[in-house]
Formats: structure tokens, sequence, C-alpha cells
């Protein structure tokens, strides 16, 4: 008798713990219910009515958005299924899929598809690189200016060497920058132009209005207005002193005379 009613006491704990435990989960997936879920590691999720993370590309209270194979969030832009996309450089609900306008001289149609010509297609095809570079070497809890320099560090880790691109750039200022920028993301080694577009593009998938110029000797980006170099950081070994670097000090200290040598300037 004493050992039925030992039993029975246990069983009445257990029933209870089980009882507090399931209410405790329910209760928590009823808050991941229709809502983006931002991690502290910089990560966005979002559950759907059920409680699940969802993938792929969605549609959330009439905007399309992107999640990986792993539920977080994309953006900037995405190659799916053969087609090109861009989101917006955000988070959560403001991440959406852009459509109807042009974004880095790529015209997105209504449905968000970009429409493009063999030239515009190679142009895409180094903004999703760019995209994916710039996620592995930064972190998504990072700062834009953070992310910024992270990827001016990369740029410079490029190696130097030539790779037949030698144009003049009076002939061919239309699509320069793609040319070299392949160079360092497919190839790993350039020159200065070479540098200076890979950064750029680089930038550009961290959301900085980018643009790489050429004085017909020497190649640099530009940010804000101010010189990013990454080519000559390498050469010189002073990497600080040629990022973010007013025009002001052209000429100073050894450093190039950039300023009145803007002859061919391309954006992103």
């Amino acid at each position: 008798m004493k050992k039925l009613k030992v039993f029975s006491i246990s069983a009445i704990l257990i029933a209870i713990c089980c009882s507090f435990l399931f209410s405790v989960s329910v209760s928590a997936a009823s808050k991941k219910r229709n809502k983006f879920d931002h991690k502290p590691s910089g990560n966005i999720y979002y559950y759907d009515e059920n409680g699940h993370t969802v993938k792929g590309l969605v549609t959330i209270r009439g905007k399309k958005y992107y999640f990986n194979e792993k539920g977080i969030q994309q953006n900037g832009w995405q190659k799916i299924k053969g087609d090109y996309y861009f989101f917006q450089i955000r988070n959560g609900c403001y991440a959406s899929m852009v459509t109807s306008r042009r974004v880095n001289g790529i015209y997105l149609t209504k449905s968000g598809e970009a429409r493009y010509n063999s030239e515009e297609k190679r142009k895409l095809n180094l903004m999703v690189t760019a995209n994916q570079v710039m996620r592995r070497v930064t972190k998504r809890n990072m700062s834009k200016p953070e992310k910024l320099w992270r990827c001016y560090l990369k740029a410079v880790s490029y190696g130097y060497g030539g790779t037949g691109n030698d144009y003049d750039f009076r002939y061919y200022y239309s699509n320069w920058d793609v040319s070299y920028a392949e160079d360092m993301f497919y190839r790993g080694h350039g020159d200065c132009f070479a540098f200076a577009s890979a950064f750029a593009y680089l930038a550009n998938a961290v959301g900085f209005e980018a643009k790489v110029i050429s004085s017909g000797g020497h190649g640099w980006a530009e940010i804000k207005g101010e010189v990013c170099d990454p080519n000559w950081a390498k050469g010189t070994g002073h990497i600080e002193r040629y990022y973010r670097m007013s025009y002001d000090l052209s000429g100073v200290d050894g450093r190039p005379y950039y300023r009145g040598n803007r002859a061919y300037v391309i954006t992103i």
C-alpha cells in the first residue's frame, strides 16, 4: 500500500512537471508566430503561423523576402534559381525585394527579376559574388563602418599580378570596372585598378555608394568623397593611411596626386 501511494505521488509530480514544460513550450512558440526574430548574432529569422522558420523566397504582408536554407534572412544582390534579385540592404521587414526600378544600373521588373544583356550579366555575377565575399569577412551584427573596414582589409589581402587587362580608358570607359574586379574575385590577383574595383564592389555590397576611379595611370576607390586605395596601402604597408583619406592629403608624404586626376569615374 505504501509503495502504491509513493508511486501515485511520483506520477502526479511527473504529470505536473510535464504540464508545466508543455505550457512554457507552447507559450514560447506562440510569441514567435508571424514575426521577425532578430538574434544577438545579427541573424534574422521569420516564424510563420505555425511557429516554424521560413526558407526561400517568401511573401510576408504583401512584400517578398529571401531566407537561405538555414532560415537566415538575406539582402543585397541574390541569384535564385537562375534569376537575379535585389533586396534592400537593411534588416527585418525593411529588407524587402526591390521592383520596377534600377539598382546599380540594372533594371528590375515588376516581379523583381533583373533584366540584363550579356555585359550586365557579368556585373550581376560580380555583385552576387561580392555580396558572398562580404558575408564571409564580416559578421552580421557589425555596423556598416565596421563591415567596410573588414572589406578594405580583404581588398588589401589580394595578390599583385596583371592578368592581361591593359585598357585604354578612353575607349573602354563603360565596363572596365567589371573586367578588373573579375581579376580579383575570380583569379585572386591584379593591378591597382583591380584592387580599386574589387573594393568598390565590396563596399557596394555593404550598402555604400562606391565609385572606382582611374587617372589613366593609377586606380583607387572613393567612398563618400574620401579616397580608399588598397593597392597603395599594400605596397607601402601603411594600411590605415590610405583608408577613407581626404583629398586634401593628395601628394602629401609620398601619397599619389589624387585630386585633379579623377579622369575616369564609374559608380558601381
